[in-house]
């Protein structure tokens, strides 16, 4: 496996970490955001779980959902994913 194949799986569980963390802080549901962003309550739940692949359209109707900006989300996983690999993170 690649480097960078192992980055974007890190990238992708701790975007659905970081997902669910803001879902639960709103005390919305996986129903509650899959239905404000119009997907399925399993494609929700598998993005919380790292095993999907997030589209940028899915990532913006989610982070929509969630009151936030997706840039916002994607910039908190890549400097989590920078500080697990001691990787510099350009600003």
């Amino acid at each position: 496996m690649s480097e960078n194949t192992v980055l974007v799986e890190q990238v992708n569980k701790v975007l659905g970490r970081l997902i669910e963390q803001q879902r639960t802080s709103h005390k919305f549901s996986q129903n509650d955001v899959a239905a404000r962003c119009g997907l399925s309550r399993t494609y929700l739940s598998d993005i919380e779980r790292g095993l999907r692949n997030l589209s940028v359209t899915s990532l913006c109707k989610i982070a929509t959902a969630l009151n936030m900006r997706a840039s916002d989300l994607l910039m908190q996983a890549e400097a989590a994913v920078a500080d697990q690999h001691q990787l510099s993170v350009p600003r």
